[in-house]
């Protein structure tokens, strides 16, 4: 093993890591948040310089260029061997990744380097693999990497493995997957689309019930007012314009421009990407709120029930915002 074990490896083991271009505002270079998980924020000069011959240049620059550097690991009988190990440990890197886009992190590079490796004598890489492409909403506010952030994460991640591993839970599984599938999606109408299906999977609004039933429930997720069923009326027409392949032309208003309706489907694209976040964030964040979600008799028990505290756009701009200048305020300082 290299001298110094920068991955803090422990021996004859298995290791999965995930490299994320994103900006990030802890302390240090490396953060131990368990035993078997650690993040950096890059790649370990000293493996760089081992692996690069097998690598190539191109491959070592664009390892240079991570913001974020999960890395979880195992012991193993035969830690050099690719088998169904690596899927446990590649699955909980996925849960890792999916808890940081729900906390509202952004790529700054589209995809995701995934590296599977062994620490034995010294630590090797076996396998080098992309994730994505995912891209981002210009008007969407992007929350940092914090350290905050990072000592929750595990217990996300956790949570949402041991939910998915009972077999209950499908509809939420659903819209995870529609969830990531909006934030890997580059059309605007897409993206949307996406988004309404991750709304959709807390709410159980049913194939029969339609917009409105639609509307009233995904309501209850934010606070009150006539803005947010407007925003809900407008994405769910979108939707049903891709859903059944029906010309966008009739999610225009009368006498709207193409300009202008882009413009729009825009701004409700970026809002409901928040929302729809911020619901997957805090059920993640609460072990009883999960429990609302484990088949679809229960999500039609709760949907009724408006949240407290309601999502709010202003205050999760607000808040991003202000997490955003503090980073700016320590990198200048050099903290």
């Amino acid at each position: 093993m290299v001298a110094d074990n920068p991955l803090h490896l422990v021996p004859d083991s298995k290791f999965s890591a995930a490299m994320l271009c994103t900006r990030n505002s802890f302390r240090g270079e490396e953060l131990l948040l368990g035993p078997h998980l650690s993040v950096h924020k890059r790649l370990p000069g000293s493996l760089l310089d081992m692996w690069k011959e097998d690598l190539g240049r191109f491959q070592c620059n664009r390892l240079m260029e991570s913001g974020v550097l999960l890395v979880v690991q195992k012991p193993a009988l035969q830690p050099d061997v690719l088998d169904g190990e690596f899927d446990e440990l590649d699955d909980r890197i996925r849960r890792l990744i999916f808890c940081l886009f729900a906390n509202g992190i952004r790529l700054w590079g589209h995809d995701i380097i995934f590296l599977k490796g062994h620490n034995t004598q010294q630590t090797w890489i076996q396998q080098l693999n992309f994730y994505g492409s995912f891209y981002y909403h210009k008007k969407v506010p992007y929350a940092p990497v914090t350290e905050d952030l990072l000592l929750t994460l595990e217990s996300q991640a956790n949570l949402l493995m041991s939910a998915l591993s009972t077999g209950s839970y499908r509809r939420f599984a659903r819209g995870t997957r529609a969830l990531m599938n909006g934030l890997m999606e580059s059309e605007i109408p897409e993206r949307t689309f996406h988004f309404v299906r991750a709304i959709d999977a807390l709410i159980a609004s049913g194939r029969r019930e339609g917009k409105e039933s639609f509307v009233e429930y995904a309501s209850k997720l934010t606070s009150s007012g006539s803005s947010y069923e407007e925003l809900f009326r407008q994405a769910y027409k979108i939707r049903s314009c891709i859903a059944h392949a029906i010309p966008l032309e009739q999610a225009k208003r009368p006498d709207e421009s193409d300009r202008i309706a882009h413009d729009r489907w825009v701004g409700v694209a970026g809002e409901l990407e928040i929302i729809a976040l911020e619901a997957y964030r805090r059920i993640l964040a609460d072990s009883t709120l999960l429990s609302n979600y484990d088949t679809e008799a229960h999500i039609r028990a709760h949907r009724n029930a408006a949240w407290d505290p309601a999502i709010d756009l202003e205050s999760i701009r607000k808040a991003r915002k202000n997490a955003i200048r503090s980073m700016r305020r320590s990198i200048i300082a050099g903290d």
